[in-house]
């Protein structure tokens, strides 16, 4: 038990911790960017149609993409306050038609 409460121990245990975190997380926001933008982009076309000006259909369907992503995971993380792979893949998903048709 000694051998765990060591410095060097402790320390390779939080780098170890924090780097799953970090690295779930920095997966989490650089998708939810990429939601964003693929969003944004595939009403462009139809915001020029509907005389909506360009940046707020833009910015309208890139926040409604994100909003769905945020809702759904906060959704799996309120069920067990642990987000797994297959939860954050899901959340992405409901945005993702192509990938959710394959």
């Amino acid at each position: 038990m000694s051998y765990l409460l060591q410095p060097e121990v402790i320390d390779t245990l939080t780098f170890i911790i924090y780097n799953n975190y970090m690295g779930k997380f920095k997966s989490i926001i650089t998708r939810i960017i990429a939601v964003f933008a693929a969003s944004a982009l595939s009403v462009i076309g139809a915001g020029a149609l509907a005389g909506v000006e360009l940046w707020k259909a833009a910015m309208m369907a890139g926040i409604g993409g994100m909003a769905t992503v945020v809702e759904a995971l906060a959704h799996s993380y309120m069920d067990d306050g642990v987000l797994d792979e297959e939860e954050i893949n899901a959340a992405f998903q409901k945005v993702d038609k192509k990938s959710a048709s394959e």
